[in-house]
Formats: structure tokens, C-alpha cells, sequence
């Protein structure tokens, strides 16, 4: 698979999480998402959210984690992949 094939995945997995996904549904509702490929590393995927300010800083790390979480189970063959998973909440 190569990374743009991979991207596609990701917007696809993104129509639908958390609701379809078995993640618990807690806050999560980012404002705005990016997700590109990284212009240094050639298999290397950025995703980037920002919660705004419903969702309380300390909580962006626990969300992050768990959407990666989620992603890489229900996709394994991104695990080719390094997922840089990031977000804010401003």
C-alpha cells in the first residue's frame, strides 16, 4: 500500500469514528483535521485535530491515543506506517 492509499483509508476511517468504531464516545469532535503525508519521512503520516475549546486540554493526549489506538486495530496494515497523531485544544 502506499501512503496515499493509506491517507484515503484514514479519511474513510474518519467518516465514521467514534461511533463505528467500539471507541468510547467522549467529547470528541474536532474542529478541524489535517492529515498529510510528511515532507521529510517517506512513510510518515501527519494527523493533526484541534478539539477547540469544548474539550479540556488535559484530555487531548487520552483522546489522540485512543483514536490511534482504535485506527490501528481496526487497519493493521497501516502499521507500515509511523502515525504522528497530534492535537490541541484551543
Amino acid at each position: 500500500m502506499n501512503i496515499y492509499d493509506a491517507i484515503g483509508k484514514i479519511e474513510k476511517f474518519l467518516e465514521t469514528y467514534p461511533a463505528e468504531h467500539g471507541a468510547e464516545p467522549v467529547a470528541w469532535g474536532p474542529t478541524e483535521t489535517r492529515l498529510l503525508p510528511s515532507g521529510d519521512d517517506a512513510d510518515t503520516i501527519k494527523i493533526w485535530f484541534n478539539f477547540g475549546q469544548s474539550v479540556p486540554e488535559k484530555h487531548v493526549q487520552r483522546l489522540l491515543d485512543q483514536f490511534e489506538e482504535v485506527l490501528v486495530r481496526d487497519h493493521p496494515e497501516l502499521g507500515q506506517f509511523t502515525l504522528q497523531v497530534r492535537g490541541d485544544a484551543f
